[in-house]
């Protein structure tokens, strides 16, 4: 459901809010987890492209080209990136609308932003 969600979103919209439309697949992963945080390793675990997204240790894999020699560079999520990630998850979180569906405060200390040893 949540990409017929991205996909109905009309293109100016990423445009207005991101700054950028999405021009491929690891562009618009990107995308999605700048607006919703990091893919839970439960949904990568069942992804059939996730080696052309993440690593061995499912750090996302961002895949850009270089302005000055046209090729493909790939480029792992720095830490600072994953924990800023993993802050905006907690946040999307902490503001769910939905009493019920919103995290508790014993979630959130059991949340990835803090339970999880960046390498």
């Amino acid at each position: 459901m949540l990409s017929v969600g991205i996909i109905a979103l009309p293109r100016s919209f990423w445009v207005l809010c991101l700054g950028t439309p999405s021009i491929d697949n690891n562009h618009h992963l990107k995308l999605i987890m700048e607006v919703k945080g990091p893919i839970p390793k439960k949904m990568l675990s069942k992804c059939a492209f996730k080696a052309d997204h993440f690593d061995d240790r499912d750090r996302f894999l961002q895949h850009d080209i270089d302005k000055v020699t046209g090729k493909e560079i790939v480029k792992e999520v720095t830490e600072e990136k994953q924990m800023v990630l993993q802050l905006a998850d907690l946040i999307n979180a902490c503001l769910e609308i939905n009493p019920a569906k919103r995290i508790t405060p014993e979630q959130a200390l059991k949340h990835p932003l803090f339970t999880t040893k960046i390498l």
